[in-house]
């Protein structure tokens, strides 16, 4: 690992390695957000690589998606400022934007946050 920002401490940190092997996320953690999905998913993908998540932000199922049993391969450094955000993107080799179709149907519009990881040049799966 090394510091995103000059600092030590393990919220600070990003996860090295492979860029291809590295999910980021960035979003609430809500049950409409799909971020439980997401979670699930990356299970799927560890059993045949090793594949890292990054996701950054907060909300009431974080601590749920902590006790999948991931903590290993997913770092979750909390609500963090846009610096660290656009490094976490620039990092990964995908950004992912869990879609409840529910709630899409609900708000009839796409995420911002999909206009945002197209700003980085990641690719995005939504």
């Amino acid at each position: 690992m090394y510091p995103a920002s000059g600092k030590t401490q393990k919220s600070r940190m990003i996860p090295d390695g492979a860029q291809n092997n590295r999910v980021g996320f960035v979003g609430s953690f809500f049950e409409d957000t799909g971020i439980q999905d997401l979670v699930k998913a990356l299970i799927i993908l560890n059993r045949e690589k090793p594949v890292q998540g990054v996701f950054v932000g907060d909300g009431p199922l974080i601590k749920e998606v902590k006790e999948i049993g991931l903590e290993d391969r997913i770092l979750f450094p909390g609500r963090k400022p846009q610096e660290y955000i656009n490094t976490v993107l620039i990092i990964s080799g995908v950004a992912v934007v869990p879609f409840n179709l529910q709630r899409l149907n609900e708000i009839g519009s796409a995420a911002l946050k999909v206009y945002e990881y197209f700003a980085t040049g990641i690719n995005v799966f939504a």
